[in-house]
């Protein structure tokens, strides 16, 4: 880091961080946005686009110093209530726009822009869904702010009151881009973009980062399809970065994938935790496992405080906001060891449609998760490379393991072809075609019969008629 010509007080402050060799997508991802370029890239932690916007930030304030000396932090502060990102006319004027697509995430940018702002008078303020902590967000606004975080319905909403104003915006970044489409935030976001006094395309600086990007969003990018969100915000000169393919999973991550019956995977998970290979049985190693519904992360929440000696929280999107981070930091802290999420398919009302989302599998910064347990595959390979994308991380080692059965078939295909790509054995009932009737689940006959009579079953509750109970 210290060979990027940052502004001096953005240097200092990565000095004071320990900040000293940049990952590989920060180590290009850099030099681009502060040349003033537009960018696509996969997921490069949240200071490859954190850093150029305070370093140009800063810049543009000292440019505004008549004195030819380095400023102090007073003077910055005039220059930039001068530039307007201080609060005038009842409304907030950011310098710099950062979307993201889930509260948690939003939280975690906003921490690591606070950390980076400290001693350089650049104020963050931080915007999301939820009414616990909407007063708070709103006296944060009246202060007046530089960078704004946000999620883009709480966003959308405070435009529309006039509360934030984006004239004044010249950085814009999305991440996650793909989970915000997912999510059915493109509606919301070309507003904002469009019809929010956003600086246009050439006035402003917009970069888009996500750890994957789905096919049909890279056949739009780079044969530049204008109907595609993504190419119509971005200059057509904007530079893509993907170190290695677009969505891989890293060397240090071991694979291992287990056939289990569904009924038998609570004894397996169980098994797993205490039987399996040390150091990972270990209770001060973190483990992250997922699961396909809220009522199975609670079941297996108080299995695994009941039966072993790994104590587990959960996240998920029936618990508050509190409660989730209050969940995510025990686990965060090591004072919790294991923590499981879930796939959600709920109301939220960031966007008030049904929509389903991991509420950790993407983006959250957990460090050292040494172990990540897919108990229900997801649907998708792209989620399946998130998820694991939670171990292995600054090259230290993790695994993954991954329970199977013939109710996961759908991603069987993607799963070969992963494993083969990173170097692993392929299972021999991934290469099966089909599995025996009896390994799968039993269903409930259409068909019943009762006192000689014979009744289909049109639901699990139903009527009859005509028939003497005397």
């Amino acid at each position: 880091f210290n060979e990027i010509p940052f502004n001096n007080v953005i240097a200092a402050n990565f000095s004071r961080l320990g900040y000293i060799h940049p990952t590989d997508v920060q180590q290009y991802a850099i030099p681009v946005l502060l040349a003033r370029r537009d960018l696509m890239a996969c997921s490069g932690k949240t200071i490859a686009f954190l850093a150029p916007i305070f370093h140009h930030v800063l810049e543009a304030a000292a440019k505004e110093s008549t004195a030819k000396v380095q400023i102090t932090f007073y003077d910055l502060q005039a220059i930039m209530r001068q530039q307007g990102s201080m609060m005038e006319d009842s409304q907030c004027h950011p310098s710099a726009l950062v979307m993201a697509p889930t509260r948690e995430l939003t939280r975690q940018i906003f921490e690591e822009s606070i950390r980076m702002g400290r001693n350089c008078m650049i104020r963050t303020a931080i915007l999301h869904g939820g009414s616990e902590n909407y007063r708070y967000q709103l006296n944060m606004l009246r202060s007046g702010h530089d960078v704004l975080v946000a999620t883009p319905g709480r966003l959308n909403d405070l435009i529309r009151q006039n509360i934030v104003s984006l004239k004044q915006c010249r950085y814009l970044v999305l991440d996650e881009a793909d989970r915000m489409l997912d999510m059915g935030f493109e509606p919301q976001i070309r507003q904002i973009i469009q019809h929010s006094g956003l600086p246009t395309i050439q006035d402003r600086q917009t970069s888009m980062f996500s750890a994957t990007f789905p096919s049909e969003i890279r056949v739009s990018l780079h044969h530049c399809v204008h109907t595609h969100l993504a190419s119509e915000f971005m200059k057509p000169d904007y530079a893509y970065i993907s170190i290695g393919a677009t969505g891989t999973i890293p060397k240090t991550i071991k694979q291992q994938l287990m056939w289990v019956v569904e009924n038998e995977k609570p004894d397996a998970l169980v098994k797993l935790l205490d039987e399996g290979s040390l150091p990972l049985t270990e209770t001060n190693v973190r483990k992250l496992i997922f699961v396909e519904t809220k009522l199975k992360a609670n079941s297996l929440t108080e299995l695994l405080n009941r039966k072993t000696k790994h104590q587990a929280v959960t996240v998920h999107g029936n618990l508050s906001q509190r409660m989730r981070e209050r969940n995510l930091s025990l686990f965060r802290e090591g004072r919790i060891n294991t923590l499981i999420a879930t796939s959600v398919r709920s109301f939220d009302f960031e966007f008030a449609v049904h929509k389903t989302w991991n509420v950790a599998a993407r983006g959250l910064d957990i460090p050292n998760v040494k172990h990540v347990i897919n108990y229900d595959l997801p649907s998708n390979i792209d989620d399946y490379v998130h998820r694991i994308g939670r171990t292995g991380r600054m090259g230290n080692q993790g695994l993954a393991t991954s329970l199977c059965n013939e109710m996961n078939g759908n991603i069987f295909q993607d799963l070969r072809r992963v494993l083969k790509e990173t170097g692993h054995e392929v299972p021999d009932f991934l290469n099966n075609s089909y599995r025996k009737v009896t390994d799968r689940p039993k269903r409930r006959a259409n068909k019943f019969t009762w006192n000689d009579r014979h009744f289909k079953r049109a639901s699990d509750s139903f009527t009859i008629n005509a028939i003497n109970f005397a």
